[in-house]
């Protein structure tokens, strides 16, 4: 395994932190919360730079640098002259509990990421930092995990925050193989939330889809979610929301 890895251009941070092996919304979770943690307010697609170190088979470094503004429809330098950066640093440890399969991703992963962001002046963004942590491990046929995340954002008169939320905790399973269908996988996940706004109330969260692998290149995947206290909709004690996905891979 190479020790380590850089890259520098127009990058997707989303695609390099904090690492959840079910954040793909084409294929598990569908909720923003899995998909996106919204506790580290990640730019969009643009410049940055990213590395990689792995001083052992187990441990990894991860830090990277990125455009604060980053607009994924543009491609400028201007971070140059505003100087206006997203900076994250990550430590993380494969447990080794179950082996890795060549070319894929580790079967266990816990890590601690803490990041800042600066303040954004054009969009009126407030300076914030925070720090995320995360645990999963396979074994077998179930995959749990455990993930929380704190963001201080420096709320000045004028300013927005950087992120919605001041506390997360994120906690489920998936299980693979139900019913004898090898392919086939139930998730389920609860989230607890406080929002970084003071006048909203915590909001609770239930997830749940489940992955019918139709054929090789066929998945259709039910989902329900129940929310409760929206913070989007103030208005109703609770919501369910139900959908259906249909992926065809080729």
């Amino acid at each position: 395994m190479a020790p380590g890895h850089f890259q520098a251009g127009k990058l997707f941070p989303l695609a390099y932190y904090d690492y959840f092996p079910l954040k793909n919304f084409r294929t598990d979770f569908m909720d923003a919360i899995h998909a996106a943690n919204f506790v580290i307010p990640l730019p969009d697609r643009g410049l940055g730079a990213y590395g990689m170190y792995r001083p052992t088979s187990q441990h990894y470094l991860r830090v990277g640098v990125h455009d604060a503004n980053a607009d994924a429809e543009e491609f400028d330098f201007d971070v140059f002259d505003d100087g206006e950066l997203f900076s994250i640093l990550e430590l993380g440890w494969d447990p080794g509990l179950t082996p890795r399969m060549p070319g894929r991703p580790p079967m266990g992963d816990v890590h601690i990421g803490l990041w800042h962001q600066d303040r954004r002046s054009d969009d009126r963004v407030a300076e914030s930092w925070g720090v995320v942590v995360s645990a999963y491990q396979k074994m077998g046929r179930f995959l749990p995990f455990a993930r929380y995340g704190y963001a201080d954002s420096d709320s000045e008169a004028g300013l927005k925050d950087s992120t919605p939320i001041e506390h997360m905790v994120n906690v489920g399973a998936a299980i693979d193989g139900l019913f004898g269908q090898q392919d086939d996988r139930l998730g389920v996940g609860f989230t607890w939330s406080r929002p970084i706004d003071d006048a909203l109330d915590d909001q609770e969260a239930i997830d749940l889809y489940y992955r019918i692998q139709l054929s090789p290149r066929i998945a259709v995947t039910p989902t329900l979610q129940f929310v409760f206290d929206p913070v989007r909709n103030t208005e109703e004690d609770s919501l369910a929301i139900w959908g259906i996905r249909t992926r065809f891979a080729f």
